[in-house]
C-alpha cells in the first residue's frame, strides 16, 4: 500500500500482520517509527510499484531509518 493509506490505519487494528510492504510515495521516519516496531516494514520501488518491483529495501528500524 502507499504510505499515505497506511497513515490512515490506525497502528493497532491489524494485530496479526507482520509483515508490511509499502510503496508509491515517500515513506517518513514517523510511520517507520509507528509501523515497523514488531513486524518487519519494507519500503519498495519500482517505475510501476504496483506491477514491476525493482527494488525494495531490507526490513526498516524504527530509530535507525
Amino acid at each position: 500500500m502507499t504510505p499515505s493509506v497506511l497513515a490512515t490505519v490506525e497502528s493497532g487494528s491489524l494485530g496479526s500482520v507482520r509483515v508490511l510492504v509499502v510503496a508509491g510515495e515517500v515513506l517518513g521516519p514517523e510511520l517507520v517509527a509507528r509501523w515497523a516496531p514488531g513486524r518487519e516494514l519494507f519500503d519498495a520501488y519500482g517505475p510501476t510499484e504496483v506491477t514491476v518491483q525493482a527494488t525494495v529495501s531490507g526490513a526498516l528500524v524504527a530509530g535507525v531509518w
